[in-house]
């Protein structure tokens, strides 16, 4: 090969890579945008604009640390940014603020370019935690409500071992939960049912469909009980 073609070889790859690049940016989910050292946003992705609810050219050359992140943290930001810009750090969580005043929390990673030894500019990459904590607060109330209700309640995984017990099972049977959890529900087995009512009961449950009977089971003292399951 040539040194012609060998450069023209080495121009393509450069190209194909920097095309490749600009792709993953502009269709990453995660919010990339970029600031130089001075703080002026130079660019930014999709993602970037859904998040925060600006459109990229109301963004251009507009700082970064005032318009995208929330008044409380921006001075934090600004202590990085005047002394030890090349020191951002690479995973944290920050309060950033969106277009129409709203506040969301944030995942942060900052990757610093540096040319000649001296940052140029720098790539904030965003993730929405807002979300995650709204989806976190639900399942507490839902745990919460479970764990409080009067219904027995026990969660088992596809072989059958325990993941989970509420409150009520405690106080109806007089296991623990870590005595519970761990175990079969064969642990409150009372040798009242045959096997062919125990094979119906799971084929019913593993078909994805409700069980409905009355079963009598056994507390940890060795008192029978009975229930209506469900």
């Amino acid at each position: 090969m040539s040194e012609t073609n060998s450069e023209e070889f080495i121009i393509q790859k450069l190209q194909f890579t920097q095309k490749r690049l600009n792709l993953i940016y502009q269709k990453s989910p995660l919010a990339f945008i970029s600031w130089n050292r001075e703080g002026d946003i130079i660019d930014l992705n999709q993602a970037a604009e859904e998040l925060f609810g600006w459109d990229r050219f109301e963004l251009e050359n507009r700082d970064f640390i005032s318009t995208i992140i929330a008044e409380e943290d921006r001075d934090v930001w600004r202590n990085w940014k005047n002394d030890k810009l090349d020191d951002l750090p690479r995973d944290f969580v920050s309060r950033g603020l969106k277009k129409d005043g709203s506040i969301i929390n944030c995942s942060w990673n900052n990757a610093v370019i540096k040319e000649n030894g001296s940052v140029e500019e720098v790539i904030s990459i965003a993730k929405n935690l807002s979300n995650d904590l709204e989806q976190e607060m639900e399942m507490l109330k839902l745990v919460k409500a479970i764990n409080e209700t009067d219904n027995w309640v026990v969660i088992t995984d596809k072989s059958g071992i325990i993941e989970y017990a509420n409150t009520t099972v405690e106080e109806i049977t007089g296991y623990s939960k870590e005595e519970v959890i761990g175990n079969k529900p064969s642990l409150f087995k009372s040798d009242k049912h045959n096997n062919r009512y125990y094979k119906k009961l799971w084929q019913t449950i593993k078909s994805g469909e409700v069980f409905n009977d009355v079963i009598i089971n056994r507390k940890k003292m060795g008192i029978i009980f009975i229930q209506n399951r469900q």
